[in-house]
């Protein structure tokens, strides 16, 4: 998934324009499988509101990737993707309050390791320690995560990980239907061509891995304990900070990345300390 990340910058920098020329194709490659699964297996015995809650996960996903495309247009990847941290500090909130989970000395710990650790990732020293642009755009994605997880979380006690998975890609289509109908012209005009045929393979290429890795989460999160399957994921921004400093440094003219020390040790402590609160909420 970190590569993922990383041809998601390159895309959303090189490629395109606007975020939603990935996030259409994000629905469309994952129309297909959902559409498979659900035709050959069925809903299951999911009731009418458990049905609308797979698809409402889906649409949370959608939200996410849209919120995420934004923010990996304007900074960093390196410093992106660390703040989907903040989603298991929400899931910790929402689930004391609506699940009726207490909340230990520790995990309050671990949820101030992961906002200090945010807000020093965020940060900018040419905007007065500012936090940068892409801060709130992911702190709605780690909102969204937030409700696709607890959602997809609540429906493994009804039905297998198929049915689930299809139902949620089946809700991210239908949610990418009217944002292409509202931006069709903008689209189209990026996807033009023999050069846009390429970029739009290239994007469901690197959609199609993402759609793998989504599904992989799903299973992993279906056999295993949840904390366990969700601190082995979060080692996944330690991947883009060595893939992003190595293209930084090998080829800074195609992929931007700031690679002075000051910043790399401002980055290096900003992870480790939501690493170590990650531990803290989800065990």
């Amino acid at each position: 998934m970190a590569v993922v990340n990383m041809l998601d910058r390159y895309v959303l920098t090189r490629l395109v324009e606007r975020a939603v020329v990935p996030l259409v194709v994000l629905g469309v490659v994952g129309a297909a499988p959902g559409l498979v699964i659900l035709t050959l297996k069925g809903s299951g015995e999911l009731s009418g509101p458990r049905l609308l809650t797979g698809l409402a996960a889906g649409l949370a996903f959608l939200a996410m990737g849209y919120f995420y495309f934004r923010a990996a247009q304007v900074e960093e990847i390196s410093r992106v993707v660390p703040l989907f941290y903040l989603s298991p500090v929400l899931v910790a909130f929402l689930a004391h309050f609506f699940l009726g989970e207490r909340l230990s000395l520790s995990k309050y710990a671990g949820m101030f390791l992961i906002l200090a650790g945010a807000v020093l990732l965020a940060a900018r020293r040419s905007a007065g320690l500012r936090l940068g642009p892409a801060f709130g755009l992911m702190a709605a994605a780690a909102a969204a995560l937030a409700a696709y997880s607890l959602a997809t979380g609540y429906l493994l006690r009804f039905a297998d990980f198929w049915t689930v998975f299809g139902l949620s890609r089946l809700g991210l289509f239908l949610g990418t239907i009217p944002v292409f109908l509202k931006h069709r012209r903008a689209i189209k005009s990026e996807l033009s061509g023999r050069r846009g045929l390429k970029v739009a393979a290239f994007m469901a290429g690197n959609e199609g891995v993402a759609l793998a890795g989504s599904l992989v989460f799903t299973l992993a999160a279906s056999r295993g304990p949840i904390s366990l399957v969700t601190t082995l994921a979060s080692t996944q921004p330690l991947f883009v900070f060595v893939l992003s400093l190595s293209l930084g440094v090998v080829a800074p003219r195609i992929f931007r990345e700031d690679v002075g020390l000051p910043t790399l040790a401002l980055k290096l402590g900003a992870l480790a300390a939501m690493f170590a609160g990650m531990i803290l909420v989800t065990s």
